[in-house]
């Protein structure tokens, strides 16, 4: 341990066997659970810093739906996510998921296919945005043109109930 210190910010940026050190010597265990419990409750910065990467993310989550609707692959709709999301993929908080029809069934699939599908069922957008250490983290699942009726409905009315859910939520 080194004295009464504590790291503080995002460490995941770092290389494992520096983070393991810093966890190790750095992060006390009776400081890091005050600090946990200091992370309930958010200061008006820390409310816009949240609002600001979730405002990037949407613009992103947006991006890659369009993407989608305009027949592009999974690697295309990852890079269009990236631009308007206005991030570049080493600084993204957790890897992107983009899967199109049978891969959006796949837990943590990561490999963008290159080349579009001939048809359009489904996508999955798993991505966020980090804004000065704080992050969004949204998850997405779109019905293709080609996707069956009861399937897009049942996309839509998971929409409307999130949109229901959302507006019955609020800071503080």
């Amino acid at each position: 341990m080194v004295g009464n210190a504590a790291v503080i910010g995002d460490i995941g940026q770092l290389a494992a066997s520096t983070q393991q050190a810093l966890k190790a010597q750095c992060q006390p265990e009776h400081i890091v659970r005050v600090l946990d419990e200091l992370r309930l409750f958010k200061t008006p910065y820390e409310i816009a810093c949240i609002r600001e990467a979730n405002r990037l993310s949407i613009a992103g989550h947006q991006a890659a739906q369009a993407a989608f609707i305009g027949a592009s692959g999974e690697l295309d709709i990852q890079l269009a996510y990236l631009a308007a999301s206005r991030q570049r993929e080493s600084n993204v908080p957790y890897q992107n998921i983009i899967g199109l029809n049978d891969h959006a069934g796949v837990l943590h699939y990561q490999h963008y296919d290159l080349n579009a599908p001939k048809q359009r069922y489904s996508l999955l957008v798993d991505a966020g945005r980090r804004f000065r250490g704080y992050c969004a983290d949204i998850t997405r699942t779109y019905a293709g043109p080609d996707a069956p009726a009861v399937f897009g409905e049942l996309v839509s009315a998971m929409h409307d109930l999130k949109e229901e859910l959302v507006r019955g939520i609020a800071p503080g």
